[in-house]
């Protein structure tokens, strides 16, 4: 059963650009216009909540504020309301400032690339980038095979979405700093991932940053709706066939180990998103990988699910 003032925060296509809205049962609610309409009534500050990025820059007064629209409008229709079924849905933040991706970060991923856990007591989380701004592709949107790339693989993954600027959090008050989360697919080129034509073994920006090799969406859930991010359902389906099954309490550095340690490293800031790992059921070890006419969802228990054609 829903808590009052649930909803869940989104990006609709209108007017040849992208508003933030709010989905609240079966309906999409303009962001602005909600909350506008429920300050007539009953007051409050004014708030830019045009786009997603602007509330996450006031999270802490926009994430109230837009829980009051939705209990408001619960169980009524405004006329400025749409569909859910009818909304074409973008990318939920666009565009993240950062987007960390957290590399074999999966017990039952380690262990199907041949490897053992590490020993966290002497070990560090591994992470790299995906340029935000041509990497990132919202739902339905297709993933386009590069050039030259022969073996594409995916990897379900759910994303965290800071809300706050974060420097040198503990991890007992890393959560203080998350504003919710979301889907993420980090697209692998493999054949690119590896390089024989340098000093350097590993090429992460060749084999991750190629364009549209960051599927996500379909929603940004705010953290107080969802219940232990640390015990999610993910699953990933290829033409209907199941790939990835598993549970992200297979996480080997937890979300908020993951938050502490970046924040450690950079300051954190709203709108960055960070990507935490994938479980087992990628393509490589099978030999499977993606081409044209594929089709793959991703569903992520509490957030919803993410869907993209290969084209």
């Amino acid at each position: 059963m829903a808590a009052e003032g649930e909803f869940k925060l989104c990006t609709f296509a209108a007017d040849g650009g992208g508003r933030a809205g709010i989905v609240v049962g079966d309906q999409v609610l303009e962001a602005q216009k909600a909350y506008d309409a429920y300050r007539g009534a009953k007051g409050g500050p004014a708030l830019n909540l045009g786009a997603v990025v602007a509330i996450l820059d006031a999270w802490e007064q926009a994430f109230p504020a837009l829980k009051n629209a939705a209990a408001h409008f619960a169980g009524r229709k405004p006329d400025f309301a749409r569909p859910l079924a009818g909304a074409r849905l973008q990318a939920p933040v666009q565009y993240p400032r950062k987007i960390f991706c957290a590399a074999a970060n999966y017990l039952d991923h380690m262990k199907e690339m041949g490897s053992s856990p590490p020993d966290k007591a002497k070990t560090e989380p591994y992470f790299f980038l995906k340029i935000p701004t041509t990497c990132v592709i919202g739902p339905g949107e297709a993933i386009r095979i590069p050039q030259g790339v022969k073996n594409l693989d995916w990897e379900a993954e759910m994303a965290v979405v800071i809300g706050r600027r974060a420097k040198d959090v503990p991890r007992e008050r890393a959560f203080d700093y998350v504003a919710g989360y979301t889907i993420m697919n980090d697209v692998s080129a493999r054949d690119k991932n590896v390089r024989g034509d340098w000093v350097f073994k590993y090429d992460w920006l060749y084999g991750k940053c190629h364009d549209t090799f960051a599927p996500m969406g379909p929603y940004l859930v705010p953290h107080a709706f969802v219940s232990n991010c640390d015990k999610l359902d993910i699953k990933l389906t290829l033409n209907g066939q199941v790939m990835q099954d598993s549970s992200t309490d297979q996480l080997i550095f937890k979300t908020d180990e993951m938050i502490a340690w970046l924040s450690a490293l950079c300051t954190l800031e709203p709108g960055d998103v960070i990507s935490t790992g994938t479980p087992a059921g990628v393509g490589r070890p099978r030999g499977i990988f993606l081409k044209p006419g594929d089709r793959i969802v991703i569903e992520l228990s509490e957030v919803g699910t993410l869907e993209n054609p290969v084209a």
